[in-house]
Order: structure tokens, then sequence, then C-alpha cells
């Protein structure tokens, strides 16, 4: 019984470290795109690639709200 209660115990802790992990991964990605937000509206870079960028990390975003749903839900 000890066995299952540290088992469990340490799945909880994986999950937990994950989730925190991957809302880093998360916050990174956003922090990206206002950073670039603020040089499309400087013009430093052009609305072509403000959208590219955009997309593809709004993309990874949603991915990684997958991910941390899995985990949290596996706790």
């Amino acid at each position: 019984m000890v066995v299952l209660r540290e088992s469990q115990r340490d799945e909880k802790h994986y999950h937990d470290e994950m989730v925190g992990t991957l809302q880093k991964q998360y916050q990174k990605l956003q922090e990206r795109i206002d950073s670039m937000y603020i040089d499309k509206l400087n013009g430093k870079i052009s609305q072509d690639f403000f959208d590219l960028k955009s997309e593809e990390w709004r993309t990874e975003k949603g991915e990684i709200l997958y991910k941390i749903e899995k985990h949290q839900n596996a706790n």
C-alpha cells in the first residue's frame, strides 16, 4: 500500500512539473507575440511576417494548452 501511494505521489509530481514547464513555454510564446506586435507597430517588421509568425506561435500555444489539459486530467 505504501508503494502504491509513493507511486501515485511520484506520478502527480511528474504531471505537476510537466504542467509548470508547459506553462512557461506558453508564457514565452505569448511574450514573443506581444514583443513582435510592438515591433510591427514601430514598423520594424511587416504585417505579413507578423501574421505568419503569430499564427505559428498561436498554433503552438494551442498544442501546449492541449498538453496541459492532458497532464491535469491525468492527475
